[in-house]
């Protein structure tokens, strides 16, 4: 039976972030005659109904409760719907994607329209995190620009060694080696003037890994490429260590869980040691992507197609795909035994992991029927 809060959710549409925290949290408060009688310490809570699938009948929502009542929202969909399961709930997943409705309406025809257009002029790499997003030029994060819903406002913050010379609106502050600026009016066309000395500033300390991983992404938005990567450098709680690149082929079958080594890095001796931890988080016990990853993907895709930075054609498949390992040595030197080292150790491994060389400038990747078998789970 469906408790009565729903009915009354089911035909309506809130938008937790624009409507505001505190608002939001008051409409929940309201909507709840007699809430779970828990307390929960500041932790960040899921309804235990949408645990199965990831995902409830109406949207999931992410609720923090300090009190023994609903105290605060955040939402991963453009819907609220409020699941009341006896109180029972779980702490929120290690990984969450997405932009509010209220930022991505900003990028596509607000203050922050002139991003887009910067992005396609500089062909800067956009990437969408949790409730912010990054720019990249050549693997250098040239911007990250964080939504604060509660302020409605959006703060802009800069690694310093690419400010020299460049002049942004204030007022600014320091954190740590960053700069953070106020990015109200007016900051977004100073920024995307400013640009091409930032990017300069950043090609001093530019890398030949960075720049290739940059470089597979940008092909992979091509028809002829079997693999669209859409998302780089994650960071999941409890590895220390961040993936290179998320990719999906073009026929949804699979998700590409891939590392990107550049010449003879080292580290490719060591690449299943650091492939395995994430893939035991990204996957489950059947191999296909976990609920959570899968709607933090779906989230990513959508809202990367809304944003004209991802083709028309990809989408994210309903059913979580299976999980693949690709290890991408650009410009490896075959005489190297760097490979012959993990081929060793990938033979050792559980995880269906593969092989593919490619050779710049154009990084593009070979077919999957010419890849490499790396294990005999693959």
């Amino acid at each position: 039976m469906t408790h009565p809060i729903l009915q009354n959710l089911r035909h309506s549409t809130y938008d937790v972030v624009s409507m505001g925290a505190e608002r939001a949290s008051q409409q929940a408060r309201n909507m709840i005659p007699n809430p779970p009688q828990r307390r929960y310490h500041g932790n960040w809570l899921q309804p235990a109904c949408c645990l199965s699938t990831g995902r409830c009948e109406q949207a999931p929502i992410w609720a923090r409760a300090k009190r023994p009542h609903v105290d605060g929202a955040a939402i991963r969909s453009h819907l609220v719907c409020l699941r009341l399961c006896g109180g029972a709930m779980v702490q929120k997943p290690r990984f969450a994607r997405g932009l509010s409705e209220e930022f991505m309406r900003d990028l596509r025809e607000g203050a922050l329209s002139g991003l887009l257009d910067a992005t396609r002029t500089y062909r800067l790499d956009l990437q969408i995190r949790e409730d912010y997003l990054n720019l990249y030029h050549d693997g250098k994060a040239v911007l990250k620009l964080e939504h604060r819903p509660r302020l409605s406002a959006y703060r802009a913050v800069i690694h310093s060694k690419f400010l020299p010379g460049v002049e942004l609106p204030g007022p600014a502050s320091s954190r740590k080696e960053h700069m953070c600026f106020d990015a109200g009016p007016g900051f977004v066309d100073a920024y995307a003037s400013q640009l091409p000395k930032i990017i300069a500033n950043a090609c001093r300390y530019r890398h030949s890994e960075g720049a290739a991983e940059e470089a597979l992404i940008r092909q992979s938005l091509i028809g002829s490429s079997p693999v669209v990567f859409i998302d780089r450098q994650v960071q999941v709680h409890g590895v220390s260590k961040r993936a290179d690149v998320i990719g999906l082929t073009r026929d949804g079958e699979r998700v590409i869980l891939g590392e990107v080594k550049q010449g003879l890095n080292n580290d490719i001796q060591h690449l299943i040691d650091q492939l395995t931890p994430y893939y035991h988080i990204a996957a489950g016990a059947d191999g296909c992507l976990s609920n959570e990853f899968a709607f933090a993907y779906r989230v990513v895709v959508e809202q990367k197609r809304e944003l004209g930075v991802l083709p028309e054609s990809i989408v994210f498949p309903a059913v979580p795909p299976r999980v693949d390992c690709l290890v991408m040595l650009c410009d490896y030197n075959e005489k190297s035994q760097l490979l012959g080292r993990l081929r060793g150790q990938a033979a050792r491994s559980d995880l269906r992991i593969w092989l593919t060389c490619p050779f710049g400038p154009d990084y593009l990747l070979s077919p999957p029927e010419e890849w490499e078998q790396l294990c005999p789970s693959a």
